[in-house]
C-alpha cells in the first residue's frame, strides 16, 4: 500500500476500550493498544495518501461476555449485570449474533 500510495485499513477495537469494562482489564487494554496504533499509524502513514481507522462495537452476546457477567453477578444474577453492559451501546441492547 505505502509503494501504491494508495489503501485503506480498518482495525476493530471496542467500546470497552474506550469506557473500560469490569472485570476486564487484558481485554480494555488490548482495545485501548488497538485504538492506539490505529491513530499512530494513521498519522505516520497519512504521507503515503493511507486511510488507517478503526471500528469499536458496543457489546456483543459472546461467551466471554456471559462469562463476565456471571462473574459480576453470578450464575442467578448475570442477566441483570448485562444492564450495566447495554448502557454502552447506543441501542441500549447486546447485539446477539444468532438474530
Amino acid at each position: 500500500m505505502k509503494e501504491q500510495q494508495s489503501g485503506s485499513v480498518v482495525n476493530v477495537a471496542s467500546v470497552g476500550g474506550i469506557r473500560g469494562v469490569l472485570n476486564q482489564a487484558a481485554y480494555v487494554a488490548s482495545k485501548h493498544v488497538v485504538s492506539g496504533m490505529t491513530k499512530n499509524a494513521a498519522i505516520e502513514y497519512a504521507q503515503y495518501n493511507l486511510s488507517i481507522n478503526a471500528i469499536a462495537p458496543g457489546a456483543i452476546m459472546t461467551a466471554m461476555v456471559v462469562g463476565s457477567l456471571k462473574q459480576i453477578g453470578g450464575e442467578e444474577g448475570w442477566e441483570e449485570a448485562g444492564k450495566e453492559f447495554v448502557s454502552i451501546n447506543p441501542k441500549r441492547r447486546l447485539v446477539n449474533l444468532k438474530k
